[in-house]
């Protein structure tokens, strides 16, 4: 439980353990909660959980049983500051004691990664170096010469893909999700989710403000969000019917999907009008350079040659 991004917690009840038959063991619940908060001017310090024994029910038969909670609050001044206040839960047993172990982790990936891929660079580069240096001394012969390795592939990437709309969505939203993830570590490295829960407000967020725009916007907004929403309509839906406390109230979900509608739509018809913008140049300019080099290449078939029989040069 959270209460102004600070956790707090206690014991719900007890147990009254039998030495002799643990059989007949007691299982109580307590009824009133007591909650002590420390505060230095207008922020909240500290807080802490306090339950009374006395006041308990019990709970051992498996039946209905009516019961009334109660909690009572107290607020006590404190001379803590408010930067200070994290440090009595950085020392408690389910918090990390030392940053520094994350640091390492991230320096050792990667150092690991710079090193495979400065192996795979100077493999690559001395196949083609090879290559290379085959092809410049057999440069008569280059063309009854059967392509092998790489050369086999090497006119792949000029190749139009099939089903390009399918394709630019799956680019899109593979990059919004690849800035999402970067941003969520940047985030969580500066110490921002700690140790409150705000990260699911910050996924939320980030990406409803980070879309990027394929060939179609329809397909691109609903290739990720359409799977995502209906196994969360799903889940949220077994939620309810169990009366879990995971399930999200009605006005929550209406907020994400107006964030949905009002953020993330606007931003990838923005990014489509972009795109489109910026093709029409391109292809007017393209247009021209083609009209031009027609109109180059128009040729007379009748010439005058000189007197040596030479065709004057154009």
């Amino acid at each position: 439980m959270y209460y102004d991004d600070l956790p707090l917690w206690g014991f719900l009840g007890r147990i009254e353990k039998n030495k002799l038959d643990s059989s007949k063991s007691k299982y109580l619940l307590f009824k009133h909660i007591h909650f002590e908060i420390l505060y230095n001017d207008d922020r909240v310090i500290e807080i802490n959980v306090q339950t009374d024994p006395n006041l308990s029910v019990d709970i051992t038969d498996d039946k209905e049983v009516d019961v009334e909670f109660s909690y009572s609050v107290s607020w006590k001044k404190t001379e803590i500051p408010f930067e200070k206040r994290m440090e009595k839960y950085s020392k408690t047993s389910f918090m990390p004691h030392h940053l520094e172990i994350h640091w390492f982790s991230i320096i050792n990936s990667c150092v690991t990664v710079l090193l495979l891929t400065g192996f795979l660079a100077t493999i690559l580069m001395r196949v083609l170096k090879n290559d290379f240096v085959k092809y410049s001394h057999d440069e008569e012969n280059v063309e009854d010469q059967e392509e092998t390795g790489w050369k086999y592939i090497h006119g792949d990437v000029f190749r139009f893909p099939k089903n390009k709309s399918l394709f630019s969505s799956i680019i899109g939203s593979g990059t919004q999700l690849l800035a999402l993830t970067i941003f969520i570590f940047l985030l969580a490295l500066v110490g921002v989710f700690y140790p409150s829960g705000a990260l699911f407000t910050a996924l939320l967020v980030i990406y409803a403000t980070s879309g990027i725009a394929g060939e179609n916007l329809l397909l691109t907004g609903c290739l990720f969000c359409g799977p995502l929403f209906l196994t969360f309509c799903f889940l949220n839906t077994v939620a309810i019917v169990y009366s879990a406390t995971a399930a999200l109230p009605f006005g929550t979900i209406l907020v994400i999907l107006l964030i949905w509608a009002l953020v993330t739509s606007p931003l990838l018809v923005l990014g489509g009008v972009a795109k489109t913008v910026d093709r029409v140049p391109s292809s007017v300019s393209y247009h021209k350079v083609s009209e031009r080099n027609t109109s180059i290449a128009v040729v007379p078939r009748h010439h005058t040659s000189d007197g040596d029989g030479r065709v004057p040069s154009i």
